[in-house]
């Protein structure tokens, strides 16, 4: 029988070579996407152009009228065929979720797993 770490493992998406771009604020980063970008960057990339080759959009709660433009926009690209995935935040973490803690790196920074 599996534990809840295993199948979360099991069931994981790949998530290599896969763009992520963050619209909005976040509960859990208060002081901008940076955090959040450092999850992703090792296997994915960070862009802030929402264009038809993007694969995630993270939407935080917080979204002023430049950012509802940025969605609207991802919202037209999906309506004509992308594969553009919606987000929120804690969908994000869920998705981006590993048992293993991250670790501080020489220079005091989270290296993620």
């Amino acid at each position: 029988m599996l534990d809840e770490a295993q199948y979360r493992e099991l069931v994981r998406v790949d998530l290599k070579k896969k763009s992520f771009a963050f619209v909005g604020g976040f509960d859990c980063s208060p002081e901008g996407t940076g955090l959040l970008e450092s999850m992703v960057t090792g296997v994915g990339g960070v862009t802030s152009t929402v264009g038809e080759q993007l694969n995630y959009l993270v939407v935080g709660n917080r979204k002023g009228p430049s950012k509802i433009a940025l969605i609207n926009q991802a919202k037209k690209l999906v309506d004509g065929g992308a594969a553009i995935e919606f987000l929120d935040e804690s969908s994000f973490l869920e998705l981006v979720r590993v048992d293993t803690p991250a670790k501080k790196s020489a220079d005091g920074s989270l290296d993620f797993p």
